[in-house]
């Protein structure tokens, strides 16, 4: 008998314990306000819950970059208006010059177009952040200088030798043209009157004229050609596409004037202004100064173009961005779930622990001691 007596206690105690334990970490979950401390006591939980924390930090820090690259591309989107306000004052000095003969006045205009000149090319290397806006890939020196010669150089390279093909830009020595590769073999692109199926370009590269992408989240896509830009964002504009630069096309020959001439022609804004600088003397023709005002808004227009670029990606950048800050609450609130303690839920296994524990109590009166039973009371 004393055996089933001392049986029935074990048990009994192994019971009231248990029932403690419960209501211990019930209290512990209530206090910390965590669902479990430990992976191994919600493996499934836990194991999604550590999942979501990556994909939402991943996209966090995505988003901070977007954020930041839109302050860029807003700073850079401001200097080409800033540039575009400079260009328009120079016509209109252009425009003051009409009908002046006077050598004093023409060299007062002649002055304020070069200093305007200069402050056209100081906004062109502005930096944001210590980065180059229009540098391309290059944040050691300023992108655009001036050469010996007085003509615009980007990244150490004249800016009157650079041509853009495929969305690449390449460049030749004074007074040569571009030298391509045709695919078929054979194709004479002088005498052709159809474009070729692909041309490869045999000059070099501009130096540091690549792009900058950021990955949108849907898979970085890079092949041979570079970034596949379906799958990312160009956040950087190469102040080529704003200043201007030899605009050659391979496949469309025919009809164009002579090639060494075409090429030598002025076709940045900076080289432009240059020479309406150098034609502005007592002598000058009307015509030719019609000409440079021409010439120059149609210049310009192809600024504003690149301007209008930037606001387009700032737009798209921006809807990235709320469609990351959407994604971010949709896994805080995700990983909440898995990983918090529901108050109310908790409220209730706390009132069934007391039941549990007033019932065990109860049953302890018929099968323990009273002496025992009164200090476990």
């Amino acid at each position: 008998m004393r055996v089933a007596q001392r049986t029935i206690s074990r048990n009994y105690m192994t019971s009231l314990n248990n029932t403690l334990s419960k209501r211990a970490d019930i209290l512990a979950r209530s206090e910390s306000g965590l669902r479990f401390e430990q992976l191994s006591e919600d493996v499934a939980a836990g194991a999604r819950a550590m999942d979501t924390q990556e994909s939402r930090y991943a996209a966090t820090q995505q988003k901070n970059t977007a954020e930041a690259l839109i302050k860029e591309l807003d700073s850079a989107w401001k200097t080409l208006g800033s540039a575009d306000s400079i260009v328009q004052d120079i016509l209109e000095e252009m425009k003051s010059a009409a009908g002046v003969r006077t050598e004093e006045k023409l060299e007062a205009i002649k002055k304020n177009i070069g200093a305007m000149k200069a402050q056209y090319l100081q906004t062109m290397n502005t930096q944001y952040g210590g980065k180059y806006l229009f540098g391309g890939t290059n944040n050691a020196t300023p992108p655009f200088t001036e050469g010996d010669d007085g003509r615009l150089q980007f990244n150490g390279i004249t800016v009157a030798n650079i041509y853009k093909y495929n969305d690449k830009y390449y460049y030749v020595q004074d007074g040569q043209k571009p030298s391509f590769t045709y695919d078929p073999p054979g194709y004479d692109p002088d005498t052709a009157t159809a474009p070729p199926i692909s041309a490869t370009p045999n000059d070099p590269q501009v130096p540091q004229s690549g792009k900058i992408y950021l990955d949108t989240g849907f898979g970085l896509s890079v092949g041979a050609d570079g970034v596949d830009s379906r799958t990312a964002f160009q956040v950087n504009v190469v102040g080529l596409d704003a200043m201007g630069f030899m605009n050659f096309i391979p496949e469309v020959k025919t009809g164009l004037e002579d090639s060494e001439e075409w090429i030598q022609k002025t076709n940045n804004i900076y080289d432009l202004v240059t020479q309406v600088e150098n034609m502005i003397s007592p002598n000058y023709a009307d015509l030719n100064m019609d000409d440079m005002q021409l010439r120059l808004t149609e210049m310009n227009d192809t600024m504003r173009m690149a301007r209008t670029f930037i606001d387009t990606q700032t737009t798209s950048l921006e809807y990235l961005v709320d469609r990351l800050k959407t994604d971010i609450d949709g896994m805080e609130k995700l990983e909440d779930s898995l990983m918090t303690a529901e108050p109310a839920g908790e409220a209730i296994k706390m009132k069934n622990v007391e039941y549990a524990w007033q019932a065990v109590l109860a049953l302890g009166n018929q099968i323990l001691p009273s002496s025992l039973l009164d200090y476990l009371r």
